[in-house]
């Protein structure tokens, strides 16, 4: 089992979120973690968004975990 440079996603709205996905990209994040329990106005359709723009960015190429703890 290897380790992974894992990066939480914290934002309150989806753009941020999304500049938090690049910037995690650009780094060198192995995987990235989308707490959603951060964003405003949660709903499925926000999470679903976020999941696509996430994949389109990272090229489908980084696993994805979500969480929400609310």
């Amino acid at each position: 089992m290897q380790t992974k440079l894992t990066v939480p996603i914290s934002a309150k709205d989806l753009d941020t979120a999304i500049g938090q996905v690049k910037a995690a990209k650009a780094c060198g994040a192995e995987m990235i973690e989308l707490r959603t329990d951060y964003l405003e106005n949660l709903s499925t359709y926000l999470v679903r968004k976020l999941i696509d723009e996430t994949k389109n960015i990272t090229n489908a190429s980084l696993p994805i975990i979500v969480t929400c703890r609310k």
